[in-house]
């Protein structure tokens, strides 16, 4: 089955190195396009992380890297209310990735090809911009509708960008760390079930 390992063969210590490298990563991918608006790579990055990895690696990532990001936010400062939004929609992300794993391995095939997984990634990108606009709406006192009309030309924008990047990325990327990476990251090696 393809990801009937999740985080359970994998060592104390490894995972939390693990954690540290995603997290990282995750970061990197938020902050790479940071001078186009709404174009991002580090909602993938979690909804992968919740595929692969579980939820207990996806949660562990998403707050370390969701901590950083609120700090060290290009767009402004500090909002407690606003972190709080786009923790949770970041971790809306990992469960979708999550439970996309838990199908896969219920039934050994490949139930997710492109146009899924872009679908898929459109619909978590709207969510996790729903989500967001209501902490936007709640710290400032704009009205949520308000909000989402404001932001409407970047809410289309992330999620047209989200829905290529999860067709084409998703499977490519994880084929690649259940072939290549499987032995520095499980005791015993997994197959690579889940393809374009």
């Amino acid at each position: 089955m393809g990801v009937t390992n999740r985080t359970g063969n994998i060592p104390p210590s490894r995972k939390t190195s693990l954690t540290a490298i995603l997290s990282a990563l995750a970061l990197v991918g938020t902050y790479l396009f940071v001078a186009i608006p709404n174009v991002e790579l580090g909602s993938v990055v979690f909804f992968i992380i919740g595929l692969v990895f579980g939820l207990d690696i996806g949660f562990s990532s998403m707050i370390i890297a969701s901590i950083i990001f609120s700090v060290l936010n290009p767009w402004g400062g500090f909002y407690p209310i606003i972190w709080i939004s786009q923790a949770i929609a970041w971790g809306v992300i990992v469960v979708a990735g999550y439970l996309m794993g838990l199908i896969e391995s219920e039934d050994n095939t490949e139930p997710f090809n492109a146009v899924h997984l872009g679908i898929i990634g459109g619909f978590v990108t709207l969510l996790f911009d729903l989500i967001t606009d209501l902490g936007y709406s709640i710290t400032f006192g704009v009205p949520f509708i308000a909000a989402i009309i404001t932001g409407a030309l970047y809410h289309v924008a992330h999620i047209a960008s989200n829905i290529i990047i999860f067709a084409i990325g998703i499977p490519r990327i994880v084929r690649i760390i259940r072939s290549e990476f499987a032995h520095l990251i499980w005791e015993q090696s997994i197959d690579t079930s889940l393809h374009e």
